[in-house]
């Protein structure tokens, strides 16, 4: 940013609520001197005057859900490339290539979609590329792995193993077996797994907190289940020296509540730029029944609640959804919310409303995932996908998230997906959903900042060193040659 007085003139300007279009912004020495028509201002006044063309200025961006601690471990991670993919031998001659050419006793590799039925492998496959040494695949939702009979062996599945509570052992249909895929089974496979080096890990999650930098973000919300003391005294311990980095809300998985309340580390409590944020259950319905019942997933909340936390329940399928609103409703509390909510249909919406609970959603996977859920042919499920529209028009807070590694985190993709409700073939996704920019950009901001306890005060307050962004799109109109970058044109103001 120039030194000095600055002005960007004819911006379309966001200031938390409305956009403001052929605006402009007077900076100086990093500080807001004041915003307006853009005819307010004499450009002679200025050090410095940068025509904006129309550009968008906001403030920064929240992401209220992502796992950055999974991004920067799979970084360096060999990932399936299903661009040149067409078949399941072209599938399983690429997971045999990986293999062969790692040096690593334990072969991980990401992201394995499960959703095309003509190229699903299991085990048995698995085990014809090797049964040596243990090999594990994350899918790309990371709620699930496939393993090969060496890597069930030492993490000691059997045939005759009861499932843990919250983990499902899939099995074939056709004989009952082990399919190899396991769900929802982090914690137990991560006990057999081998660490990345504190050096490794710290060098990846600058990298990502770079990326993050890159994308406009300044605060990102960790919310994976396995979150505990170790991993956030590991994250206060590096805290990055790098002022423009991201700050980070760590949300604590809900079995390691008690290790920070022994601690005396409660909501919202801080260790430099590391806080604490709500507390993450875990609700799935992948075995066809949710996983916990509603008897215990209350209880969790009740908990949750008594040590001060608000809850935030991963809660996907419509099953799990109505669990999620009925075990906030038996337990209220400021703040509390649903992650995903992918799946609604309108008793759904009315119950949110009613029951206070904000919602953190993805609107990327509409583009990313949309063709997948298009392929059900199925016009009920379809028209109950990512209902980000009907829930805003209710008065219901929503929340904008990347959930990245799962999703990318460049925003332009979930904004383009709010708008147009276009999948990445140009298929269209429930159209009476769409969402325009403006609303998205309220996602980002002020949404977000309910959602996570942060400071309500709108961007544009003068005298104040608010982060501003200027964005170079066309607000009604993104194009989408931006959605496949990973650096997206969005440049720092202060």
């Amino acid at each position: 940013m120039p030194l000095g007085k600055t002005l960007y003139s004819n911006a379309n300007i966001f200031d938390g609520n409305t956009i403001h279009p052929n605006y402009s912004l007077a900076i100086s020495d990093g500080r807001i001197m004041g915003f307006g028509q853009s005819s307010d201002f004499e450009s002679s006044y200025f050090d410095h005057t940068i025509d904006c063309q129309g550009k968008l200025i906001t403030e920064s961006f929240i992401d209220s859900h992502s796992h950055i601690l999974s991004y920067a471990s799979n970084l360096t991670k060999p990932h399936i490339n299903y661009q040149s993919i067409k078949s399941k031998s072209d599938l399983i001659n690429q997971i045999e290539n990986i293999v062969k050419s790692s040096r690593e006793y334990w072969i991980k590799i990401y992201g394995l979609q499960m959703q095309d039925r003509q190229i699903y492998i299991n085990k048995t496959d698995l085990d014809e590329i090797s049964n040596e040494v243990p090999i594990v695949i994350y899918l790309d939702s990371l709620h699930g792995n496939l393993l090969n009979s060496k890597a069930l062996e030492i993490i000691g599945v059997t045939e005759y193993t009861n499932e843990p509570t919250g983990i499902t052992f899939d099995r074939q249909v056709q004989n009952g077996k082990l399919s190899g895929y396991i769900f929802e089974g982090d914690q137990l496979i991560d006990e057999y797994m081998p660490k990345s080096s504190s050096s490794d890990l710290k060098k990846s999650l600058d990298k990502i907190l770079n990326l993050y930098q890159q994308n406009g973000y300044s605060i990102i919300n960790d919310a994976s289940i396995t979150n505990d003391l170790l991993k956030f005294q590991f994250l206060s311990s590096i805290g990055s020296n790098k002022p423009e980095f991201p700050k980070i809300i760590f949300m604590p998985g809900y079995s390691n509540l008690h290790e920070f309340s022994r601690e005396e580390l409660f909501y919202k409590s801080s260790i430099g730029s590391l806080s604490l944020g709500h507390c993450k259950i875990m609700l799935t319905a992948s075995s066809g029944q949710c996983v916990p019942d509603i008897e215990t997933l209350s209880a969790q909340v009740n908990k949750s609640h008594m040590a001060g936390f608000p809850v935030a329940i991963h809660a996907v399928d419509n099953l799990s959804v109505k669990a999620a609103i009925k075990a906030i409703s038996m337990n209220p509390f400021e703040n509390d919310r649903i992650e995903h909510a992918s799946e609604l249909f309108d008793e759904d919406i009315e119950n949110i409303k009613n029951n206070n609970i904000n919602v953190s959603t993805h609107p990327s996977f509409i583009y990313e995932r949309g063709d997948l859920y298009l392929k059900e042919k199925n016009p009920e499920y379809i028209n109950s996908l990512y209902r980000i529209g009907s829930l805003i028009n209710s008065g219901i807070t929503v929340g904008y998230s990347s959930d990245a590694p799962v999703s990318s985190i460049n925003p332009l993709i979930g904004m383009y997906a709010n708008f147009t409700r276009t999948t990445r073939l140009g298929e269209i996704l429930n159209s009476a959903e769409k969402v325009c920019i403006q609303s998205t950009l309220k996602m980002l901001t002020e949404h977000n900042k309910t959602l996570t306890s942060v400071n309500s005060e709108r961007a544009i307050q003068i005298g104040e060193n608010s982060k501003m962004l200027l964005i170079d799109i066309d607000i009604n109109n993104i194009d989408s040659k931006y959605l496949n970058n990973i650096n997206p044109p969005i440049k720092w103001i202060n």
